[in-house]
């Protein structure tokens, strides 16, 4: 039987916990997994820590077991001060990981354990896998990848700098691999918001764990007024690697931001994001999805002030009551009357209620997301495709609830996502005629079933005539839905995913490129059923835009430029596999396909950091 284990996570990077005078460690208690094992070891993750001077693994924690039943397992440490010890490392990496999957995996957001996209049970994880200023997810090696170097210091000493210390990256990157298993396409495609996408996702789980840090909040809530706007504590994604680099700002993205993809009024012109390169790109969608988180902060502590639960449109009751504090962190009781107190008094009352107003925000944030996730359509996606995915899983899940819904179509289309609110419309919730008589064991369990029922509703899923398709294994997930109007009650709804995807041979308009004239891109469609009532939660299809083959075209004339691209032998090294540092392509009757985009997801953008830059 599965047990629980209690680890210590890093609150923060260490020079960022000591400029915040914050404990350099939060003991956390984390959902079992079936087995734990020296290593730290699980048969989900596995810790693979490796000696900097032979390249041999180092010998892993020690797990010990709990003494009585109910009780949580640990790790023997022998110092847990001193941050740098190996077995310190291995554990703290290790928890931070689970922390990351267990955000995912909970009952308001996915609902069940993550699958890979790699064949197998198990992420490894390498907490100091060499010498480099970066940290990567890898399909192919299935692993986490965490570098360190060497920092010089204004006194002229040297530091080694580590990026599995900070949790943010650490966050970051196992966000990349969670996200590979929901929609696997994302790995190969060509499309820049479909890559970039990758990376806002990534960032924002980052803030979501550093949500979660009940140190963190407290400090920074108590020294900002109960405001998360106004500092970088859960923005600002890699801090202490972003100052060893030299980075302006000291960090090497901020979610709290204003850029987009045309100019907006009275804007800055450095906000508006011309290049294709992911990490610049992604800035665009984290900034429109951080922004609504931001306010609904703000939002829910003006009502909280007042009353116990807030309205109806903002949040359910049910998510009121399910994120109780704990006796420490409790607020004193609402103010009565708005009217009848002094501006200060109002404002401590907020402040008060900023602990609570964050705890109800974040989750449904995460719910949100991580739900629009599993509703992504296939192949090349957009912003506008998650835009509508995420809106389509929050009106199943809080019907009632729309306000942060009508907010985020005003940040897409502020930001030059879309250009009209009536382009992330989606139809929810209804019944089709292809779903009469549907059994849906069948469906899940069948691929013969689920192919003859694609071919026999080619239009109403949107798969082009003559081609061929491939069928994803059904999905089945229960997950907890918010009642209606004035209720407390959950309730817990299963629902199928049934996604198809298609290949499809565009012109290549490049001239000069020295590329096939043609290369293959993928789409498709996700289905969302209801598995009781057959009904249709979603029906999404992924973004055939021209604009979208135009950015494609941008994307390969960036990836020749900067010599990322390489085509057939040359994407081999002397020992015949594949290159790491580039995207394959890959020719068949004079079809290009390009392989491996993710490659470009490392935490820092290599080819600038090769050139000396951050």
């Amino acid at each position: 039987m599965a047990v629980d284990i209690r680890v210590p996570v890093l609150v923060q990077d260490p020079v960022a916990s000591g400029e915040r005078s914050l404990p350099r460690m939060e003991w956390v208690r984390l959902r079992g997994e079936d087995v734990v094992l020296d290593g730290p070891v699980s048969p989900r993750v596995a810790v693979l820590d490796l000696d900097a001077i032979t390249g041999r693994l180092k010998r892993g924690a020690r797990y010990q077991p709990p003494v009585r039943d109910g009780e949580p397992g640990t790790f023997r440490l022998q110092d847990p001060e001193r941050l740098d010890a190996a077995d310190v490392i291995q554990v703290s990496v290790f928890g931070a990981v689970l922390r990351t999957l267990e955000m995912f995996e909970e009952d308001d957001a996915l609902g069940r354990r993550v699958r890979w996209a790699f064949e197998g049970s198990q992420l490894l994880v390498v907490p100091r896998a060499g010498e480099w200023a970066n940290a990567f997810y890898q399909r192919e090696s299935r692993s986490l990848q965490f570098f360190s170097f060497r920092h010089r210091l204004p006194n002229g000493r040297e530091e080694r700098i580590y990026t599995c210390q900070s949790q943010d990256i650490i966050a970051h990157e196992t966000a990349h691999a969670v996200l590979d298993g929901i929609a696997p396409d994302l790995y190969h495609a060509l499309s820049p918001q479909a890559v970039a996408l990758h990376e806002a996702v990534a960032d924002l789980t980052a803030a979501l764990a550093a949500f979660r840090c009940r140190p963190l909040v407290r400090q920074v809530l108590k020294e900002q007024g109960g405001s998360i706007a106004r500092s970088g504590a859960f923005s600002a994604i890699g801090e202490q690697f972003g100052k060893a680099l030299g980075h302006e700002k000291g960090h090497l993205r901020d979610l709290h931001n204003e850029k987009t993809l045309r100019p907006i009024e009275g804007g800055r012109p450095e906000d508006v994001v011309t290049s294709v390169e992911p990490h610049a790109l992604s800035e665009v969608l984290s900034g429109a999805l951080y922004g609504v988180m931001l306010r609904l902060h703000e939002a829910l502590k003006d009502e909280f002030a007042l009353k116990p639960q807030a309205r109806t449109s903002l949040v359910a009751p049910a998510e009121t009551a399910r994120h109780a504090l704990p006796p420490e962190d409790a607020p004193e009781p609402p103010l009565e009357y708005r009217d009848y107190v002094s501006d200060e008094a109002w404002q401590e009352a907020r402040r008060r209620m900023s602990g609570k107003a964050l705890a109800v925000a974040a989750s449904r944030f995460k719910r949100s997301l991580y739900r629009g996730l599993d509703y992504l359509p296939p192949g090349e996606v957009s912003f506008a495709d998650l835009g509508r995915a995420i809106l389509a899983a929050d009106q199943a899940s809080h019907p009632d609830s729309g306000e942060q819904r009508t907010w985020l179509c005003q940040e897409f289309v502020r930001r030059g996502i879309v250009r009209h609110e009536r382009e992330l419309r989606v139809r929810t919730d209804f019944e089709h005629r292809a779903l009469d008589g549907v059994d849906m064991d069948t469906l899940v369990k069948s691929d013969w079933a689920a192919y003859a029922f694609a071919n026999r509703h080619r239009g109403f899923l949107r798969i082009p005539r003559g081609v061929s398709f491939h069928i994803a294994p059904r999905l089945v997930v229960e997950k907890l839905y918010y009642g209606a109007t004035g209720g407390q009650r959950t309730r817990r709804i299963r629902e199928c995913l049934f996604k198809v995807s298609w290949k499809v041979d565009e012109p290549d308009t490049l001239p000069g490129s020295g590329l096939p004239e043609w290369r293959q891109v993928t789409f498709g469609t996700t289905l969302a059923i209801d598995c009781e009532t057959r009904r249709v939660r979603v029906l999404l299809t992924s973004d055939r835009h021209l604009t979208r083959k135009a950015d494609r075209d941008g994307m390969v004339r960036w990836l020749m430029e900067e010599d990322l691209l390489r085509v057939g032998e040359d994407a081999l090294g002397p020992d015949g596999r594949p290159l790491c540092g580039t995207i394959r392509g890959e020719v068949s009757d004079g079809i290009l396909r390009v392989v491996g985009t993710a490659h470009m997801l490392h935490l820092t953008e290599q080819r600038r950091f090769a050139r000396g830059g951050g």
